[in-house]
Protein backbone atom coordinates (compact mmCIF):
# COMPACT_ATOMS: atom_id res chain seq x y z
CA UNK A 1 0.00 0.00 0.00
CA UNK A 2 1.59 3.36 -0.67
CA UNK A 3 1.71 5.91 2.26
CA UNK A 4 1.47 9.52 0.80
CA UNK A 5 4.20 11.31 3.87
CA UNK A 6 2.25 14.28 4.22
CA UNK A 7 -1.26 13.27 4.63
CA UNK A 8 -2.55 13.92 7.75
CA UNK A 9 -5.38 11.77 8.96
CA UNK A 10 -7.87 12.78 11.65
CA UNK A 11 -9.19 10.07 13.47
CA UNK A 12 -13.60 10.59 14.71
CA UNK A 13 -14.19 14.04 16.15
CA UNK A 14 -11.53 14.17 18.39
CA UNK A 15 -8.81 12.58 16.28
CA UNK A 16 -6.62 9.46 17.33
CA UNK A 17 -5.45 8.83 20.57
CA UNK A 18 -2.16 7.07 21.63
CA UNK A 19 -4.17 3.92 23.08
CA UNK A 20 -6.38 4.13 19.88
CA UNK A 21 -2.97 3.75 18.11
CA UNK A 22 -0.51 1.41 20.58
CA UNK A 23 -1.51 -1.83 19.07
CA UNK A 24 -2.69 -0.88 15.60
CA UNK A 25 -0.74 -3.06 12.74
CA UNK A 26 0.01 -0.14 10.82
CA UNK A 27 2.62 -0.59 7.47
CA UNK A 28 4.39 2.57 8.80
CA UNK A 29 5.92 4.23 12.15
CA UNK A 30 3.49 6.96 12.80
CA UNK A 31 3.01 10.23 15.14
CA UNK A 32 0.45 12.13 15.99
CA UNK A 33 -0.16 15.91 16.94
CA UNK A 34 -3.30 17.02 18.39
CA UNK A 35 -5.02 14.33 17.17
CA UNK A 36 -4.20 14.22 13.59
CA UNK A 37 -2.11 10.86 12.31
CA UNK A 38 1.28 11.37 9.79
CA UNK A 39 3.83 9.31 9.57
CA UNK A 40 6.92 9.86 11.04
CA UNK A 41 10.17 10.84 8.79
CA UNK A 42 13.03 8.38 8.99
CA UNK A 43 16.15 9.37 10.74
CA UNK A 44 19.00 10.30 8.52
CA UNK A 45 22.46 9.20 9.06
CA UNK A 46 23.54 12.25 10.52
CA UNK A 47 20.86 12.55 12.88
CA UNK A 48 21.30 9.26 13.96
CA UNK A 49 25.13 9.83 14.22
CA UNK A 50 24.38 13.03 16.28
CA UNK A 51 21.54 11.45 18.21
CA UNK A 52 23.47 8.04 19.42
CA UNK A 53 26.27 10.11 20.54
CA UNK A 54 24.66 12.89 22.30
CA UNK A 55 22.29 10.15 23.96
CA UNK A 56 25.91 8.49 24.84
CA UNK A 57 27.43 12.14 26.15
CA UNK A 58 24.81 12.30 28.47
CA UNK A 59 24.46 8.83 29.53
CA UNK A 60 28.21 9.34 30.94
CA UNK A 61 27.62 12.09 32.96
CA UNK A 62 23.87 11.81 34.61
CA UNK A 63 23.55 12.13 37.94
CA UNK A 64 20.69 11.01 40.12
CA UNK A 65 17.93 11.44 40.75
CA UNK A 66 17.79 11.38 36.36
CA UNK A 67 18.32 8.75 33.85
CA UNK A 68 18.97 9.31 29.69
CA UNK A 69 16.81 7.65 27.72
CA UNK A 70 16.78 7.61 23.95
CA UNK A 71 13.86 7.46 21.21
CA UNK A 72 11.30 6.89 23.99
CA UNK A 73 7.51 8.16 23.84
CA UNK A 74 6.51 10.49 26.40
CA UNK A 75 2.53 11.31 27.03
CA UNK A 76 2.14 15.14 26.69
CA UNK A 77 -1.67 14.36 26.71
CA UNK A 78 -3.57 11.02 25.06
CA UNK A 79 -3.81 13.14 21.95
CA UNK A 80 -0.26 14.01 21.80
CA UNK A 81 2.35 11.35 22.15
CA UNK A 82 5.61 12.53 21.62
CA UNK A 83 9.04 10.71 20.65
CA UNK A 84 12.04 12.92 21.68
CA UNK A 85 15.58 11.97 19.99
CA UNK A 86 16.87 11.81 23.97
CA UNK A 87 15.07 12.47 26.68
CA UNK A 88 16.01 13.15 30.61
CA UNK A 89 13.55 12.33 33.04
CA UNK A 90 13.50 11.98 36.83
CA UNK A 91 13.52 8.74 37.81
CA UNK A 92 11.72 10.04 41.67
CA UNK A 93 8.40 10.97 38.82
CA UNK A 94 8.54 7.67 37.29
CA UNK A 95 8.96 3.51 37.26
CA UNK A 96 10.89 2.81 34.24
CA UNK A 97 10.36 -0.76 34.37
CA UNK A 98 7.09 -0.88 34.78
CA UNK A 99 6.07 2.41 32.44
CA UNK A 100 4.85 1.49 29.23
CA UNK A 101 5.04 5.66 28.15
CA UNK A 102 6.99 8.38 30.22
CA UNK A 103 4.73 10.95 31.98
CA UNK A 104 5.31 14.36 30.66
CA UNK A 105 5.57 15.42 34.52
CA UNK A 106 8.88 12.98 34.71
CA UNK A 107 10.51 14.17 31.38
CA UNK A 108 13.32 17.51 32.32
CA UNK A 109 14.70 17.70 29.16
CA UNK A 110 13.90 16.83 26.10
CA UNK A 111 16.21 17.01 22.87
CA UNK A 112 14.88 17.26 19.11
CA UNK A 113 17.33 16.89 16.25
CA UNK A 114 16.29 18.67 13.40
CA UNK A 115 16.13 17.07 9.54
CA UNK A 116 15.47 18.74 6.69
CA UNK A 117 11.80 16.88 5.93
CA UNK A 118 10.29 18.27 9.83
CA UNK A 119 12.36 21.85 10.20
CA UNK A 120 9.10 23.59 10.48
CA UNK A 121 7.40 20.88 13.45
CA UNK A 122 10.66 20.83 15.44
CA UNK A 123 11.16 24.97 15.21
CA UNK A 124 7.28 25.30 15.75
CA UNK A 125 4.87 23.15 16.82
CA UNK A 126 7.22 20.70 18.58
CA UNK A 127 8.29 22.92 21.27
CA UNK A 128 5.04 24.71 21.83
CA UNK A 129 3.68 20.92 22.49
CA UNK A 130 6.89 20.41 25.23
CA UNK A 131 6.42 23.67 26.96
CA UNK A 132 2.57 23.17 27.29
CA UNK A 133 3.32 20.27 29.17
CA UNK A 134 5.22 21.66 31.66
CA UNK A 135 8.63 20.30 30.51
CA UNK A 136 11.70 22.84 31.81
CA UNK A 137 14.01 22.16 29.52
CA UNK A 138 14.41 21.79 25.66
CA UNK A 139 17.00 21.38 23.01
CA UNK A 140 17.32 21.73 19.21
CA UNK A 141 19.97 20.44 17.92
CA UNK A 142 20.69 21.79 13.59
CA UNK A 143 23.60 20.91 11.51
CA UNK A 144 25.90 24.06 10.76
CA UNK A 145 27.20 24.73 7.33
CA UNK A 146 30.40 22.85 8.58
CA UNK A 147 28.53 19.75 9.02
CA UNK A 148 28.91 19.47 12.88
CA UNK A 149 25.72 20.32 15.54
CA UNK A 150 24.64 23.26 16.97
CA UNK A 151 22.74 22.75 19.93
CA UNK A 152 20.22 25.52 20.81
CA UNK A 153 19.01 26.01 24.43
CA UNK A 154 15.89 26.97 26.22
CA UNK A 155 14.36 27.29 29.12
CA UNK A 156 10.55 27.52 30.27
CA UNK A 157 8.95 30.15 31.62
CA UNK A 158 6.92 28.77 33.91
CA UNK A 159 4.38 31.56 33.85
CA UNK A 160 3.80 31.43 30.03
CA UNK A 161 4.56 28.07 29.43
CA UNK A 162 6.58 28.95 26.87
CA UNK A 163 10.43 28.36 26.06
CA UNK A 164 12.91 31.34 26.53
CA UNK A 165 16.59 31.07 25.43
CA UNK A 166 18.87 30.25 27.58
CA UNK A 167 21.72 32.69 29.02
CA UNK A 168 24.09 30.69 26.83
CA UNK A 169 21.32 30.11 24.02
CA UNK A 170 23.50 29.01 20.89
CA UNK A 171 26.25 26.18 21.75
CA UNK A 172 29.09 25.94 18.88
CA UNK A 173 32.05 24.07 19.48
CA UNK A 174 31.02 22.86 22.80
CA UNK A 175 27.90 22.49 24.48
CA UNK A 176 28.09 23.92 28.59
CA UNK A 177 25.23 23.58 30.69
CA UNK A 178 24.69 23.19 34.51
CA UNK A 179 21.16 22.17 33.73
CA UNK A 180 19.56 19.87 34.51
CA UNK A 181 23.11 18.68 35.75
CA UNK A 182 26.59 19.89 34.63
CA UNK A 183 27.36 18.73 31.32
CA UNK A 184 30.61 19.74 28.41
CA UNK A 185 30.71 17.55 25.65
CA UNK A 186 32.95 18.90 22.60
CA UNK A 187 30.26 18.70 19.54
CA UNK A 188 32.88 17.57 16.66
CA UNK A 189 33.49 14.46 19.34
CA UNK A 190 29.33 13.52 17.77
CA UNK A 191 30.16 13.06 14.51
CA UNK A 192 34.29 11.32 15.04
CA UNK A 193 34.47 7.73 15.13
CA UNK A 194 36.50 5.62 12.05
CA UNK A 195 34.00 5.90 9.17
CA UNK A 196 33.21 9.82 9.62
CA UNK A 197 34.45 12.16 7.05
CA UNK A 198 34.85 15.27 9.58
CA UNK A 199 37.92 16.75 9.75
Amino acid sequence: MAVDPSARVRGGRRGFGYRQLRSAALPFEWQVTDGCMTVRHRRDPWRSAVADRLFAALSEVQRAPYAVLACQCVLLDEHNPAVPDVVVVNRAAVDLYAAEVLPADAAVLVVEIVSAGDRSDRWYRTPSRYAAAGIAYFWRVERGLDGRPIVYEYWLDHESRRYRPAPAYAHTGVLATTVPFPIRVDLADLLAGPDSNHP
